[in-house]
């Protein structure tokens, strides 16, 4: 990138012009740049990534600019854990006939080694939990990576966590309700993060609120088996966005019970002292 000088300075001879630098009068004025990631090698390392998970290769688009300005953003506000990753438009869950009640099944992939529980694939073969909740959606997103912890009576914290200000903020505006530990993402219900923290996070990072939301059960276990086994090690759950029933949603990843397999299901209005959270931001293509 080429720096320029104030124009001004052309009307003096070059031994005029250091004069006017080493005095202050003039300075060089430098174009600001522009937030910018390798996004070629994010590509690149999406379509190997996926091409393991599923044996063959996907097409996967450039990274938006949005996404990289709203990573920017955050960066800015020490929200420093956000990692961008290509969800790619399919089904991975299918019926083997035609009509109702026919079980659905997780499609075959070599690299797909912990796939959802069998309760989670009933559910969706009974209508308790809609067929969306198999697929992905073609998005570019950006999801929290770091690790949930290990329970500990809850007084587990996520580690260094970048979103500790934020739910201190909420809690002492009293947006939801308190917690023996303010800064933590236990005890908070499913209603409290839609309707308050994640529309919270969205205005920080100057992004629509709908941009903002839990990731599906399926797409915690995708990611989980391609970047983040440990997301499954650790005996904490966290929630999801699936509707299940006529209300509840669905949680999981905890270790005991199964880990990246994990799903089950609990009331919205619950605040859990193991029941955490990982945000998710998509940005369409």
């Amino acid at each position: 990138m080429t720096e320029q000088t104030s124009p001004d300075v052309l009307r003096y001879s070059p031994d005029e012009v250091k004069g006017l630098f080493s005095s202050g009068k003039a300075r060089l004025i430098t174009p600001k740049k522009e937030f910018q990631e390798p996004t070629g090698d994010l590509v690149k390392s999406e379509t190997e990534a996926w091409r393991t998970f599923l044996g063959k290769d996907v097409d996967v688009p450039p990274v938006p600019q949005e996404l990289l300005e709203t990573q920017q953003r955050a960066q800015e506000k020490g929200i420093t854990t956000l990692e961008a990753h290509y969800l790619p438009a399919m089904k991975l869950g299918f019926r083997g006939g035609k009509g109702g009640k026919i079980p659905v099944k997780p499609i075959d992939a070599p690299g797909w080694t912990t796939k959802p529980n069998d309760w989670f694939w009933e559910q969706v073969t009974e209508g308790k939990v809609d067929d969306s909740a198999t697929s992905l959606d073609g998005n570019w997103v950006l999801i929290d990576k770091t690790p949930k912890p290990q329970y500990d009576n809850g007084r587990q914290s996520y580690e260094s966590d970048s979103l500790a200000p934020l739910m201190a903020r909420v809690r002492d505006e009293e947006k939801i309700k308190g917690s023996p530990t303010p800064t933590s993402r236990f005890s908070t219900s499913w209603n409290e993060l839609d309707k308050t923290v994640l529309p919270e996070l969205a205005h920080d990072l100057g992004i629509r609120d709908d941009q903002v939301r839990l990731p599906k059960a399926i797409e915690f276990n995708v990611l989980g088996n391609m970047h983040h086994k440990e997301w499954g090690e650790t005996t904490t759950w966290e929630w999801f966005e699936d509707k299940f029933e006529s209300g509840s949603r669905l949680i999981g990843g905890r270790s005991g019970d199964g880990g990246l397999a994990h799903v089950g299901w609990d009331q919205p209005g619950l605040r859990s002292d193991s029941l955490g959270f990982r945000p998710l931001i998509v940005f369409p293509s």
